[in-house]
């Protein structure tokens, strides 16, 4: 190589070879090589451009096109670089032009010629390929290129989507490569294929990143199917079913799902406002969510409706660039917790219409003997706001002589599970002190816990005990503790 321009290394050794030369005038440069002779002593000047003009085809092919120029083809299938068919030197122009990496196998071995991106790809196996039949040049896939000559020089054409194939392209170590490749033959001058020309698309990469994703995507789906939050996977704007989960088809009952809409899957749910809450969370990217939602659902095809009611959320699922592809739906179906909570609000809705009926103070407090609810007798009877009352702040109101008997008697009570009984002095609406006796059933907490208190508080007259003479005791009756 040596810095030396190609076209004039070329014209040099052609000009060598010329009868009678006279100096000779070179031009190299982007426009074919030009040279001319003079002839005699007229100083008339002959055109001569038959050989130096077919090097032309090199000019601007990059280093390839140094390396064509300089490589002693002779000692190849091919013959020297003087003899190349016009059909030949066109291709070889062709691809030493193109920033693709692409590579002319000649001939009926397969001589190779590549340009600058192909040289790359080629790794440590360049430049030493350059002028090799393809069958030495890759032994490792020979049946495969064997192949590509045989329907090549034929007429045929083959193509190859992410084909793949162990390479030996640096220090003798096999490396799987993915590669797109088109091969089409290429005609010689006499118009029947001369040999074949190949596009290398390396897509190791992609391909290497897409078989990641798609391992994620099954590690998830595996996550899914084991959760027992219901999760559904749909894509496009018509809201296409892609993925469920087992828990998805206990709500939903076993019916067809995957690729079909929601819309045709899940019929009974228009006007219950699902189907419009998956349109905006589509539209607008932004999440749509709710907690206790009623849904009418039958259990599959054919199936009773049901009354059900679920926590979900609704989140876009959005591609590399940022734009919405589907939308990932997971929940739980909260049912069972639904109908308890209203069971258990129904039940306090009816206690505290029995409590405030009741002619006595009622009240229930926590295991610390903090007061946390008691009915408006309670109330008006001694003069109170209900802050005045809550917590702590009962104990204002009792005699303190009374409150070390009380207090005992309290953790007495929870310690057994047991009733709780007292008597004690109170201050009431007027500002005097009057006896109350106070009973109460401590009750353990749903799901374990401290047990918590409650019962009636009856007021009498006259000194302590069970009731003076001429003094008064409201019956009692006795109530569990609070929720």
């Amino acid at each position: 190589m040596g810095g030396t321009p190609i076209g004039a290394r070329r014209c040099a050794a052609f000009c060598d070879r010329l009868d009678n030369a006279s100096p000779v005038l070179l031009q190299h440069g982007r426009a074919p090589y030009q040279r001319s002779r003079i002839i005699g002593t007229t100083g008339l000047r002959e055109p001569f451009l038959s050989e130096p003009d077919s090097f032309a085809f090199l000019t601007s092919g990059g280093e390839m096109g140094e390396r064509v120029a300089a490589l002693d083809w002779s000692t190849t299938a091919i013959g020297p670089l003087a003899d190349w068919p016009q059909s030949l030197r066109s291709a070889v122009g062709l691809i030493l032009r193109s920033p693709v990496a692409m590579v002319l196998l000649w001939g009926e071995p397969g001589t190779m010629i590549y340009n600058d991106s192909f040289a790359v790809f080629a790794g440590g196996r360049h430049p030493t390929q350059l002028g090799l039949p393809v069958r030495e040049a890759w032994p490792e896939v020979a049946d495969f290129n064997d192949n590509v000559m045989h329907v090549g020089l034929a007429g045929g054409q083959l193509q190859y989507k992410d084909v793949a194939l162990t390479l030996y392209r640096e220090g003798g170590v096999g490396e799987e490569v993915f590669l797109d490749l088109d091969y089409s033959p290429v005609p010689g001058d006499d118009g029947r294929p001369g040999g074949v020309i190949a596009i290398v698309v390396d897509t190791t990469k992609r391909v290497r990143a897409e078989r990641w994703l798609a391992g994620e995507a099954e590690r998830l789906r595996s996550m899914f199917d084991q959760t027992m939050i219901f999760t559904a996977m749909l894509t496009g704007p018509e809201h296409r079913y892609e993925y469920v989960n087992p828990a998805y088809y206990e709500v939903v009952g076993q019916r067809a799902l995957i690729g079909l809409t929601v819309r045709e899957a899940l019929p009974e749910l228009a006007g219950q406002g699902f189907y419009e809450e998956m349109d905006r969370a589509y539209s607008t990217g932004k999440p749509e969510f709710r907690f206790s939602a009623p849904a009418r659902l039958a259990r599959g095809p054919g199936g009773a409706m049901e009354d059900r009611f679920v926590d979900f959320i609704m989140q876009p699922m959005r591609d590399a660039e940022g734009a919405t592809y589907g939308t990932l739906i997971q929940g739980s179906d909260v049912t069972s917790r639904v109908l308890a909570e209203t069971a258990l609000s129904e039940s306090e809705a009816r206690y505290s219409s029995f409590a405030q009926a009741m002619p006595n103070q009622v009240w229930t407090a926590t295991p610390d003997g903090l007061l946390d609810w008691f009915n408006d007798r309670t109330l008006d009877e001694l003069g109170a706001t209900a802050e005045e009352l809550s917590g702590a702040n009962w104990v204002n109101r009792v005699h303190p002589d009374d409150l070390p008997l009380a207090a005992a008697r309290w953790q007495a009570a929870l310690a057994a599970g047991d009733r709780y009984e007292t008597q004690f002095r109170v201050r009431v609406r007027d500002g005097s002190w009057r006896w109350f006796i106070t009973r109460a059933v401590a009750r353990a907490r749903a799901g374990g816990g401290h047990p918590r208190g409650g019962g009636p508080t009856t007021g009498h007259e006259g000194g302590k005990g069970g009731g003076a003479p001429g003094g008064r005791r409201g019956g009692a009756a006795t109530r569990q503790g609070g929720a």
